[in-house]
Formats: C-alpha cells, structure tokens, sequence
C-alpha cells in the first residue's frame, strides 16, 4: 500500500495534465503581454516562457510539504506560485532595475489582495509593489514577482523573472549544481565557494562590457574607425583564450596563433560590412553572444576538414589559391585551425564559406596593390597589366609554402610600400620589364614577416 503522499502527487500530476492546453494557452497570452510592452525598450532583449513540468512539480509538492499545507490536488494548482514560469532577458545587471521600474510604473492601478493591473489588461496582475531585488537562499539578489492571471473565476499564479545575461547564465549552473543536487557531496563548501567566486568574476565582466557597450554609443564618426580597430583586438584576444588555450590544453602544443586570428577577425568583419550586417554595437554584442556559446562547447582540435562541391571562384588568383589551400588543410596545422574557427564562428555551409574566405584574401591582395598602382598617373590599361603582374608575383611568392602569418596588418602595409617603391622607380616604359618583377618578388620574400 503506497502512503497517501505518493497517491495526493499522482492525481496532482493528472490535474495537471488535465489542465496543461489551457495552461499553455495562457502562458502565451502572457508572455505576448511583456513582449508588446518591452519590444521596444533598448534595455529589453527577449522574454522566455514555461509551464511547470511534471518532474518539477513532483520534487515542490515533496520540497515543499504541499501534502500538508494543501488539501486537494486542486488547491495546488490553484495556489502555486511559479505554475507558469516568464523571465524578462536584458543585457547587463543594471538593466534589470531599469525594467522594474518600468513595470512600477506600468503596473499602477491597485486591484485586489496585494495586486497590482495595467491600462493594458485587467486581467494580468503583479504583486509590483513588494520589496525587489529579493533575497534567495543562496544570499545573491533576484528580481522575482508574483503575478496572476485571471480567467472567469479562476486565477493561474504565475512568477515573473528579470534576468541578465549574466545572471541567466549563473543562475543556470548554480540551479543545476547546487539547489537541485541532493547527493552528499564531500566538497559541497569547496564547490559553493568556488561558485560565489565564478559570481563575483561574472558581474565584474558584465560591467566591463557595460562599458564597452555604452562606448559605443557616446563615440562620434571620427572615432568609429579607430573604435573598431580595439573592437577587433578585444574578439582576437577572446577567440584566441576560447580556442588556443583549449588547444594547449589538450594538446600540449603552444602555437603562435596570433597573425592566424587577426585574418580570422578582419574576415568576419570585413563580411558582415559588406553583407550590410554591420550594426555596431549591435554587432558587437551578438558576436560577444555567439563567442559565449561557443566557449561552453566541448571543442575538439585537428579533425579532418570535409568540404562539399566548391562554387566556381571569381578570378584565376582565387581558382589557383584556393586549390592550393584545398590541398594542404589537412596536412597544415595553422590553416586547419583557421578554417575549422571560421567555420565555428560563422556557421552554415563550409564549401560556402571557404569560397567566401578565399576570396576575401585575394580581393585583399588585389586591392593593396591597386591601391598603390593607382597613386600614379598613368594610363588605365596599362595600370591594369601592371597590377595583375604584381598580384601574380605576390600569389608566386605565397604559393610556395602557404604561409599563414604572411596575412598581416604589418605584412598588407609592406606590400603598398614595396608596390609604391617599384612604381617611383619607373621613370619611362622600358623600365616595366621581368627584373622590375622579380625585384619586387624578391624585396617581399626578403621584408616579409613569416
């Protein structure tokens, strides 16, 4: 004979069942209620909706002693507070308070026992006016608020979060490792301590990013350029914690990886300007976003690179680059991991986006050295014929071994220098012959820094 706790949960679980459609229905109306106030608030990102599992509603009725305090199954699902679960997500901590007061002023009309209603609706209700940030068991403060909806003459309780990314995040280990782990842990105090430090480092990088985010708005036009340039140097230096750290980790192996991730970083750049992606701020935090996930992956290093059928490549230099690459990214250390972190980073179809990449350096290449041709007056077509020579010796000089960190800020700076010096050298058309190249190709394999 099962004990009368065991027999209250089953049938509590059928109420449930019995009840969810309409649970879920509500919990829809809900949650289009927050969106159509706050989607267009700039501290406002997104807002996320469950309704009690049966797992979940199993381990409150015991947590809790609902046995006791409730006498049927339906007072449970009548009084329980967090039935329907909604959590209001901002970016950075600060942002929480400015949403609750938002919702203080929103919600403004007193309705019944503690509640609170808007002009909007009637029927959905806070308790706005109990002290927030609340204090939970583990000691950090949340932004909790009891609400109901009311239908005909019934009232679903639900619970409303305001959420960080940060606190999102932290909140998500700290439920699963913490408050719902009921095994005896020897290093439970190590564990819990270990985890207020992981706290305290997480809020520290949410203000710096709070910085960083408001920057961007206070900079003018002049400032923009040189912005994106630190822009840059800050995501080179987190691809290169989040995946060369790990590589050393499992490896062993220490790579100078540096001039690889600063080609990575004005790649993908460079591609969401030209795809009309480019948003600032707005690119900047959703690649800080996309970073994150990716540094909770299990990351694996060295695996062999499939690609599929490659479009047709616009141009002979990216044709013959791009075989050559093709051939040795399976063979080359660096150019394996370049590829394998675009393909990460960017998503989608590889076959794609290695043309996409191969092309990006070409064009680079082609546009350093037209760029400096261009600075002289002389006749279009025989710029032209001058440009493709000094592109050919470049790509000659490239495809002799494929070296990675010959893509450079400082090596791209080289090239319009030695480009610029060949063409002050050309006094009359005789001087444009086969030494002038090989002159040209030999100064780069000898400046170049590889």
């Amino acid at each position: 004979m099962k004990l009368q706790v065991f027999e209250f949960i089953d049938d509590t679980l059928l109420q449930l069942k019995e009840k969810r459609s309409e649970i879920e229905y509500i919990s829809e109306i809900i949650e289009k209620f927050f969106w159509d106030i706050f989607k267009d608030d700039e501290d406002f990102l997104n807002i996320s909706k469950r309704v009690k599992s049966e797992e979940s509603l199993k381990e409150k009725i015991l947590r809790q002693n609902y046995f006791l305090r409730y006498r049927t199954p339906e007072m449970v699902i009548d009084k329980m507070a967090d039935l329907i679960g909604l959590r209001i997500e901002c970016r950075f901590i600060r942002d929480e308070a400015n949403i609750y007061e938002r919702l203080v002023e929103i919600f403004s009309e007193r309705a019944e026992e503690g509640y609170y209603q808007s002009k909007y609706s009637k029927a959905i209700q806070l308790r706005i006016r109990e002290s927030q940030p609340q204090k939970q068991h583990n000691g950090f403060e949340i932004y909790k608020i009891d609400g109901r909806y009311k239908s005909e003459n019934f009232y679903y309780h639900f619970e409303l979060q305001i959420k960080s990314f940060v606190n999102i995040f932290w909140g998500d280990i700290d439920h699963r490792i913490l408050y719902k782990n009921f095994s005896y842990v020897v290093t439970e105090d190590f564990i819990r301590e270990m985890m207020y430090s992981i706290k305290d480092n997480l809020e520290m990088v949410d203000t710096q990013l709070m910085v960083v985010y408001n920057h961007l708005y206070d900079i003018g036009e002049d400032d923009m350029e040189m912005t994106k340039t630190q822009f840059k140097k800050l995501i080179s230096k987190l691809i290169h914690d989040i995946f060369l750290m790990r590589f050393k980790a499992n490896t062993g192996i220490v790579l100078d990886f540096r001039k690889p991730i600063d080609l990575i970083v004005d790649y993908i750049f460079a591609k969401a300007y030209y795809s009309r992606e480019f948003d600032d701020s707005e690119y900047f935090v959703n690649l800080m976003n996309k970073l994150n996930e990716i540094s909770k992956k299990d990351l694996t290093f060295g695996d062999y690179i499939q690609l599929g059928p490659l479009n047709s490549m616009r141009g002979e230099f990216c044709e013959t680059f791009g075989k050559g690459i093709e051939s040795i990214m399976n063979l080359d250390l660096k150019w394996n991991l370049i590829l394998s972190i675009i393909f990460e980073l960017e998503g989608g179809d590889r076959s794609e986006e290695f043309v996409n990449f191969i092309e990006y350096i070409v064009f680079t290449i082609i546009y350093r050295v037209r760029t400096s041709v261009n600075k002289f007056e002389i006749g279009e077509k025989e710029a032209e014929e001058i440009i493709n020579r000094l592109v050919e010796e470049v790509f000659t000089f490239i495809c002799q071994e494929y070296n990675a960190d010959f893509f450079s800020i400082n090596n791209m700076r080289l090239l319009e220098r030695l480009v610029t010096e060949i063409m002050e050298g050309i006094e009359s058309p005789e001087d444009v012959n086969e030494r002038m190249y090989r002159r040209f190709r030999s100064r780069l394999a000898k400046e170049a820094d590889v």
